[in-house]
């Protein structure tokens, strides 16, 4: 767009000079008629597209070590299911005479896909009451919390789960919320974190954009709801990540790449990096997942990575990264 606009004013400049070029020599020919020089003024260049400014708030950040109300548990009269070889929750569903909606809301499965040989899931009844709610206390501690406002005005909230059990836990989910002055919730959403397992004293990174039309808030509040004993089944995460660099493109854009070995003895396929970048205070500023090149790994092979992550406008200091998969089969 600028380069239009530079062209089009060297061209019109170009006319100008050719035309008092022409005037001087007219003057050098009939010196007795004076010319009167035309005035041209610069245009004032005005861009098309006005920039949003974004802002980080400095509203209070709280945490909630506890389950929100709400959180589903099973209630001890509700059927179970085990997972057999392959079972999908459609296949499942339509067997047992229950919605597979249903079915992957009440064992809170995000992906599908993740669906374990050997896996307990609880069957919700047809019809009938709902399950019952009581909060449970979970062993995590929440680190590196960061809120953030982007130019289109949606919060976010980004930040990591660490487990503090001595379990490998999967499925654990935070909810975010913003209460204005008069501690009213005026936005909410729920969301998952980033890694597939998340061994003893590790962290999982999570990152949430809030839908909010329009209003103010005072507190960011987070919670994290729920979180489970791993059943790792196909569940792989034996791969080791080499050669991780980052380059600082400018300031919300950074250039990631490096490579994830297979050091297991299975093959692995969907293979894929957990990317985390944090700023100097230990913030988490940037969560991105990426694909390997390759996505199937046979045990000792080698696929690069790498891409392009958008941060929150916060230099970054390091970034980690994480492989994980599906096991083949």
């Amino acid at each position: 767009m600028h380069a239009g606009r530079t062209w089009r004013m060297g061209f019109s400049l170009g006319l100008c000079s050719l035309t008092l070029l022409l005037g001087a020599c007219r003057i050098e020919e009939e010196p007795q008629e004076q010319p009167i020089p035309a005035i041209t003024a610069t245009p004032t260049l005005v861009p098309s597209n006005a920039v949003v400014p974004t802002f980080t708030p400095t509203a209070v950040i709280r945490v909630v070590e506890h389950a929100l109300p709400g959180t589903p548990t099973p209630t001890p009269t509700l059927q179970t299911y085990i997972v057999v070889k392959g079972d999908t929750l459609i296949k499942i569903g339509v067997s047992l005479g229950v919605d597979p909606s249903e079915l992957q809301a009440a064992n809170e499965i995000e992906d599908p896909r993740t669906l374990q040989v050997g896996q307990s899931l609880v069957v919700p009844p047809s019809s009938g009451p709902e399950l019952s709610v009581t909060p449970q206390p979970l062993l995590h501690r929440a680190q590196g919390l960061q809120a953030y406002v982007d130019g289109l005005g949606v919060p976010w909230m980004l930040g990591e789960i660490v487990n503090l059990s001595s379990e490998v836990v999967e499925q654990v989910r935070v909810q975010v919320l913003l209460l204005d002055a008069e501690k009213n919730v005026v936005a909410h959403k729920q969301g998952h974190s980033y890694r597939y397992l998340t061994p003893p004293q590790e962290a999982s990174p999570f990152m949430v954009a809030l839908d909010m039309a329009e209003g103010s808030w005072e507190i960011w509040l987070l919670a994290v709801t729920s979180s489970r004993k791993a059943h790792t089944g196909r569940l792989y995460t034996d791969l080791e990540v080499l050669d991780l660099t980052f380059d600082q493109i400018s300031d919300h854009v950074v250039d990631i790449e490096g490579q994830l070995r297979n050091t297991g003895t299975a093959t692995t396929e969907e293979a894929e990096v957990v990317l985390v970048l944090y700023s100097h205070a230990g913030g988490v500023i940037g969560v991105r997942i990426v694909s390997a090149e390759f996505q199937v790994l046979d045990p000792g092979s080698i696929a690069d990575f790498g891409d392009t992550v958008f941060t929150i406008g916060i230099p970054v200091a390091r970034v980690e990264a994480v492989g994980q998969g599906l096991r083949a089969g």
